[in-house]
């Protein structure tokens, strides 16, 4: 095989007339060099981009996240101050009714973080908010001035609520005047009242006392009816004298027989 492959001679004839490229005959390593070289030195200016039309396009604003509305209401809480993880809280669940919870117990998508006095912390995911416990309002027996009176519901319409409740933490405060002139119409209206018991009383012991005269006078009416009865034995005289008379009316002579047999009878011994 060695003795049958072309010679150098053959190979270089072959070889020969053909032309070398123009990147190899032309431009050396050394030009390409310098050529990159002073293209780092000199770098071409970027092409300018074409301005694009902008668009003004409505800011969108972030809602603020929906307020949570627990399917619960709170009704009360048992505060431990030493041992917070034996707080409870009463609440009423929609389809369970009344019942307790202690902290870290879930009801739905709800979990209850904290139970402090009065309120409870409820945990939404990321976000945390206060329930307070809903407390009827107090209202008061004794009777208000209007002004009062009218004052009170303007605060009570000004001040804000949740879920049924009052979270507005800023109470109304009385001044020492308005607490004075308060404690002197309550002081006026329990006298008034003490006053009121009193006469009731006296009202109740003279009908008492009138009731006791009454008793008497019914017994001693008793005692003249029981006097004035007869007995028997007189009951029957008066009938036989009634008789008598009636006799006489009748026949006279007859009455005369009568007395002389009667006193024919005494004259007897």
């Amino acid at each position: 095989q060695f003795l049958n492959s072309a010679g150098v001679i053959e190979k270089f004839s072959k070889a020969k007339g053909k032309e070398s490229t123009k990147s190899e005959s032309q431009i050396s390593p050394l030009v390409k060099q310098a050529e990159a070289f002073a293209l780092y030195l000199n770098p071409p200016k970027p092409k300018k981009a074409p301005p694009t039309r902008r668009t003004d396009r409505p800011s969108i604003i972030p809602r603020p996240p929906a307020p949570v509305s627990p399917k619960f209401k709170l009704i009360g809480t048992s505060h431990y101050a030493s041992h917070p993880e034996l707080s409870l809280a009463l609440i009423d669940e929609v389809g369970k009714g009344l019942r307790w919870v202690r902290q870290s117990s879930k009801l739905g998508h709800l979990i209850i973080e904290q139970v402090k006095d009065g309120l409870v912390v409820v945990r939404d995911g990321r976000r945390t908010f206060e329930l307070v416990a809903e407390r009827p309002e107090k209202r008061s027996l004794l009777k208000e001035p209007l002004s009062r009176a009218t004052g009170s519901k303007s605060i009570l319409s000004a001040s804000g609520k949740a879920g049924g409740r009052i979270t507005s933490s800023r109470a109304p405060q009385r001044n020492a005047e308005e607490t004075a002139a308060l404690q002197k119409e309550q002081a006026k209206l329990a006298e008034k009242i003490f006053a009121e018991l009193e006469a009731m009383q006296a009202d109740a012991e003279s009908d008492k006392t009138d009731s006791e005269h009454a008793e008497e006078n019914t017994a001693k009416t008793k005692k003249d009816l029981e006097s004035t009865r007869i007995s028997a034995e007189e009951a029957k005289r008066l009938d036989h004298l009634g008789k008598k008379l009636k006799d006489v009316q009748q026949d006279p002579n007859q009455v005369k027989d009568d007395r002389t047999e009667t006193d024919a009878n005494l004259s007897e011994p």
